[in-house]
């Protein structure tokens, strides 16, 4: 019996994660405002992210993937990386609310050697979000991963060299 419960437990606690995947930006700032709201995280602009990290938006300045991943790094990071609902709903929550229009950010995914996709800072790569049709590796030139691609919180595999806003991690 005891098996039981917990079973009705994780379940009931797995439909209140809601995945906040294709959503509009104000049924995604609800949810936010319910399940992930902002909490700091030490620094000014750096906010609260579950496991131990703290999560920055920088869109002042568009970069290519290796300089934004070089400025991650001198921020005592990396490009963030998710691994679950949980992880993925607060980074696309720290940009719906820093932006009204859809903003296409680069997130940690890249392809590696072997072209399977990995996590720059390391940790396994086993949760996605791609678009429809994604990844596509357009004309063999498609190595790293954005977010909010066609609509909030998809990924597309895209050109590393063009520019965008990105969102850092470090460890909190």
């Amino acid at each position: 019996m005891r098996c039981g419960g917990v079973t009705v437990i994780l379940l009931l606690a797995l439909l209140c994660i809601q995945d906040t995947t294709a959503k509009s930006r104000s049924e995604i700032l609800g949810i936010c405002l319910r399940q992930y709201p902002a909490r700091k995280c030490g620094a000014p602009e750096w906010y609260r992210m579950s496991g131990n990290r703290c999560i920055k938006l920088f869109w002042k300045t568009r970069e290519p993937y290796i300089d934004a991943r070089r400025i991650c790094r001198k921020e005592g990071g990396d490009l963030v990386s998710m691994h679950n609902v949980e992880e993925y709903s607060q980074v696309l929550c720290l940009v719906a609310r820093s932006f009204k229009n859809l903003l296409r950010v680069w997130v940690g995914g890249q392809r590696g050697t072997n072209y399977h996709f990995k996590w720059s800072d390391g940790t396994p790569w086993k949760f996605t979000r791609w678009a429809p049709r994604q990844p596509d590796f357009f004309f063999l030139h498609e190595f790293c991963v954005e977010m909010n691609y066609g609509d909030w919180g998809r990924w597309n595999d895209n050109y590393c060299m063009d520019r965008k806003a990105f969102v850092c991690a470090r460890k909190g």
